[in-house]
């Protein structure tokens, strides 16, 4: 009898390990199919940016920015100025650096660009 009893609990132990160990299988399983659904939706954003990327490069081509700059122009009756700048900087930060660089502008405190 207490052979059976051994016997018995012998199955009942090895029952329980083998369930947890395929409930930890399916956790795994679960976890790497979350992670297969969370690169689709990744790689589908990513797509989608580059097509608005795109998108937004053909509307503001330079040549649609003018027909529209004169478009409005037109229905203002206002004067549209570009914002060209010599330097492309609005501020320089690191006025000394470029002090250094240039001698031709002692002036080292930052300043803003002046806009036409």
């Amino acid at each position: 009898m207490a052979i059976v009893a051994k016997l018995a609990a012998c199955v009942v132990i090895a029952g329980g390990a083998s369930c947890g160990l395929l409930v930890i299988r399916q956790h795994r399983i679960d976890a790497a199919n979350q992670m297969s659904i969370t690169h689709r939706r990744l790689l589908a954003h990513e797509q989608r940016s580059w097509k608005l990327r795109v998108a937004i490069h053909e509307r503001l081509r330079q040549d649609r920015v003018a027909a529209l700059a004169t478009a409005l122009e037109s229905e203002t009756g206002e004067a549209l100025v570009p914002l060209l700048l010599e330097e492309c900087d609005l501020v320089e930060l690191d006025a000394d650096r470029f002090a250094s660089a240039n001698p031709q502008r002692p002036e080292a405190s930052p300043r803003i660009a002046e806009t036409p």
